[in-house]
């Protein structure tokens, strides 16, 4: 090769590699919203592994510390994809707004009900013979000061507990706060009772409060869904399955991953988004806690008349039934048709 070959296979070699950062600079952001907790994880853990940009996106995470609150910002700060519990996916008045596109996990065995350790709840378990875990009466529940996050996981949980002592939400005291300042407050001796799920519920054991129930406990299933921006989605349905390919080969890896190997990088993203450490054994624990499912499962879930409508369809019946809602409200919660198979089966093809 004479010399000048040899200058212009440098050059050649040279534009290749000063082109791939720009290249990797100009992939599409892609806003999602989170909370800390486990479904962020996956996501945290598939941008950590460069599985966002491998499937051409670079994937921005915004912090929030409810799904009530996720689903309140939607017009604000026009997120893409999202992370959230069934409560606020569907009964929030954004939600008209989103697709329910999977299942990021069922999270039954991470919402609890806590009392103080000394709380005269915890004397009676099993008062209802149907649920022998749940701790408390109605006699010992009753006007009782309840810190809660309205229209969440743990307000379902709270309504259902209440349901099984034989009591209502017009029996006790209810007191509404986002769950970090609710924690906070209860802490510094605010209230009875409080709902809360993880991680806030790992918070809440460390601090020596006692569980009163668990979802488990109470019959529940309860699915955190991955929601899209109708309005994106319905503009980029490439991006959007793209991200939801990205998110099942997070689930896939870590449903199977044993949870020890996971851990390490658990306490990290947990320090991360909550600036508070997490001890690997818990951290091991919240992983198995979380029941992840397949696409094959997915698929399955979502078809017509399948476990995601059936939910879907109870959770709007629930929310009805317990809440003061306009004929106009109901009305929109029942046509609800969000859910949406559409992306999953665009991975299966």
């Amino acid at each position: 090769m004479n010399m000048k070959k040899i200058i212009a296979a440098f050059l050649h070699l040279a534009m290749l590699l000063t082109a791939a950062p720009a290249y990797a600079a100009e992939l599409p952001k892609l806003a999602s919203a989170w909370m800390g907790e486990f479904e962020t994880f996956v996501a945290w853990y598939a941008k950590n592994n460069g599985w966002d940009k491998e499937q051409g996106f670079d994937l921005s995470m915004i912090p929030f510390d409810s799904g009530k609150s996720i689903v309140e910002s939607l017009a604000a700060t026009n997120w893409s994809v999202a992370g959230c519990g069934a409560v606020p996916s569907l009964i929030e008045p954004l939600s008209d707004y989103v697709y329910i596109i999977a299942a990021a996990n069922d999270e039954s065995a991470s919402n609890a009900v806590y009392v103080r350790k000394d709380s005269p709840i915890l004397k009676t378990k099993g008062n209802n013979p149907l649920f022998p875990n749940v701790y408390g009466s109605a006699e010992t529940v009753a006007n009782k000061k309840i810190v809660y996050t309205k229209n969440t996981s743990g307000h379902y949980l709270l309504s259902n507990w209440l349901k099984i002592l034989g009591l209502s939400e017009k029996d006790v005291i209810l007191h509404e706060s986002e769950p970090t300042p609710a924690l906070s407050a209860f802490t510094g001796g605010d209230g009875d009772i409080i709902t809360l799920w993880a991680p806030f519920t790992f918070e809440a054991e460390n601090k020596g409060f006692q569980t009163a129930a668990k979802a488990l406990d109470c019959g529940l299933t309860q699915y955190v869904f991955l929601l899209a921006n109708k309005n994106f989605a319905d503009k980029n349905p490439e991006q959007t399955t793209a991200f939801l390919r990205m998110y099942m080969k997070g689930l896939e890896h870590i449903k199977n991953t044993d949870s020890s190997l996971l851990a390490k990088d658990y306490v990290k993203f947990y320090k991360e988004w909550t600036g508070n450490d997490l001890p690997e054994s818990q951290a091991k624990l919240d992983i198995r806690r979380h029941i992840v499912f397949s696409l094959e499962e997915q698929l399955e879930m979502f078809a017509p008349n399948g476990k995601i409508q059936q939910y879907v369809t109870d959770m709007i019946d629930y929310t009805i039934e317990h809440g003061n809602f306009s004929p106009r409200e109901i009305d929109r919660m029942k046509a609800n048709s969000k859910i949406t198979d559409n992306y999953l089966k665009a991975l299966a093809q």
